[in-house]
């Protein structure tokens, strides 16, 4: 029976979570025979496994040990007087979940052993094969730390997910005629949104019902293409916000899989680009209206955008560096599943500082003063070069520069412009098995003219007018970009009152020509 001087030491051990005062196990024993139990722990000491052991031998002792102990570990006997494993179980699973429990009896059959370990048992061993029970403990309590590993690793992520000023969501995929299900939204999509997480668990298509109208047809065709192609979605729609207002979000989201390749669930990040829609909208005005307005109305939306564009970058940046650190310290721990999302979230904010630091680049085109100087072509062009093959490492392309013209202008500006049609034209041969690109250039009247030629995918020439307006991407989401680079070689060229233009053939490569005077 057990001993009456235990019950002090069980009170002052309280509440310590599974390990003592020290840092030792608490091993709690449910054993009627206490040869078996000191065999049990001799077993444990032969190891050298730390522990505090507490010896019970009825219901009522285990009960009350379970309440005053706080084992960390229990290792249970099936057969007890008035008492049985499988209770033992279940009073255990109720009351410290989290617990290992760990059988240990004489020979049970099979369909026994299957119950107990789907009751929620940890594991079973055979007194006739007692050398089985170190290995059990320690698998046991390996799996005890990996979990709490992943629920800090989960907490941590939970945290960062609900700071970063966007929403991420998970989507259940729809089978067997069951509708979609939101399994999870996080909470900024109350204040984005105006809807609560709830309510979308509540009702799956109350999304659809907020989204404006004019974009819903758009948003269908887009879902319908990233569900057949699986490829990640992205897409911009606007939503009727419950105060009224109208909230212009960016919807990305990925198709996640197991680790056999087999659909799990949409996992998206919601992102607020409100702000960004109306810097992208006043630029627009003022290029449309542009001989129409006076230079002080220019210069104020030119100071806006660099605002907005500037104040956004630094929060930007935290959220990159916060990422990065939480994958350093949990990535090995956290689930593919979290890996995944986090993925997503890091995917979104490298887009968003890629626009910002393209607004700024845009807005820095137009403000700085020229200086117009001599220009050698062609050390700027191979100076370009070599900064875009630094970043392009991998890739082994034919360049190819021939004889250039002699000009003028302001080098940095032209040197910009050079480097973005260079990066262009290696973005867009990266499906091609010999990517080749070419730089030339001749005089013209009292111009120069440049060109860059490459044969990659090309664009359409019905598309032409598209080609050079802000945030437009011709070639949607297959190639990375903002959209924001060529009007950028459009601006500087512009300023150098030059003229720029392209020619193109779908999967026939693209060639692009801009002039700049040829003296000072």
């Amino acid at each position: 029976m057990e001993s009456p001087a235990v019950k002090p030491v069980l009170r002052k051990q309280k509440s310590s979570g599974g390990r003592a005062e020290d840092g030792e196990l608490r091993l709690l024993i449910l054993e009627d025979n206490p040869y078996d139990a000191e065999l049990m722990q001799e077993n444990l000491r032969s190891a050298g496994i730390s522990f505090k052991a507490l010896h019970v031998e009825s219901g009522a002792a285990f009960h009350e040990a379970l309440l005053e102990f706080s084992p960390g570990l229990i290792l249970s006997d099936y057969d007890l007087p008035g008492f049985n494993g499988s209770e033992a179980l279940k009073m255990a699973r109720e009351m410290c979940p989290e617990v290992p429990f760990i059988l240990v009896t004489g020979a049970i059959g099979e369909e026994m052993t299957i119950q107990f370990l789907t009751s929620g048992a940890t594991d079973y061993v055979l007194k006739n094969r007692m050398s089985r029970l170190v290995p059990a403990i320690r698998r046991a309590l390996q799996e005890v730390r990996e979990k709490r590993d992943r629920q800090k690793a989960e907490l941590n992520f939970k945290r960062l997910v609900e700071q970063i000023p966007a929403v991420t969501y998970r989507l259940a995929i729809a089978r067997g005629g069951a509708k979609k299900s939101y399994l999870y939204v996080s909470p900024q999509s109350e204040s984005m949104m105006g809807i609560e997480p709830r309510d979308f668990l509540a009702d799956p298509g109350i999304l659809a019902k907020k989204i404006f109208a004019p974009d819903a047809d758009i948003l269908k065709k887009q879902m319908k293409a990233f569900r057949q192609e699986k490829n990640p979605l992205s897409a911009e729609y606007r939503l009727v916000h419950p105060d009224g207002r109208t909230v212009w979000v960016r919807d990305e989201a990925v198709l996640v899989r197991d680790g056999s390749g087999t659909p799990l669930y949409y996992q998206g990040i919601l992102t607020d680009i409100s702000r960004l829609k109306e810097a992208e909208e006043a630029l627009r005005r003022a290029h449309d209206t542009l001989e129409l307005r006076v230079r002080e109305r220019t210069e104020e939306l030119e100071a806006f955008t660099y605002s907005v564009s500037h104040d956004l970058h630094g929060p930007v940046w935290m959220l990159d560096n916060y990422i990065q650190m939480l994958l350093n310290d949990h990535g090995g721990s956290m689930d593919p599943d979290l890996v995944d999302r986090i993925g997503v979230i890091r995917k979104t904010v490298k887009h968003m500082d890629r626009l910002i630091d393209d607004l700024l680049s845009l807005s820095r085109v137009n403000r700085t003063q020229l200086r117009i100087v001599p220009l050698k072509l062609r050390e700027i062009v191979l100076d370009a070069w070599r900064e875009v093959a630094a970043i392009n490492p991998g890739r082994k392309i034919v360049f190819d520069m021939g004889d250039l013209p002699p000009a003028a202008g302001d080098r940095n500006l032209v040197r910009q412009a050079v480097y973005n049609l260079l990066s262009n034209a290696v973005k867009f041969t990266g499906t091609r098995k010999r990517p080749a690109i070419e730089v030339g250039g001749y005089t013209e009247g009292e111009s120069s003219i440049l060109y860059v030629r490459d044969n990659g995918v090309g664009f359409d020439m019905g598309q032409y007018d598209r080609l050079f307006g802000l945030f437009q991407r011709l070639h949607g989401t297959k190639f990375t970009g903002t959209g924001v680079g060529l009007t950028i070689v459009q601006r500087i060229v512009e300023r150098h009152g030059g003229f720029i233009k392209a020619e193109g053939k779908v999967n026939g490569g693209a060639k692009f020509l801009f002039s700049l005077p040829t003296r000072v």
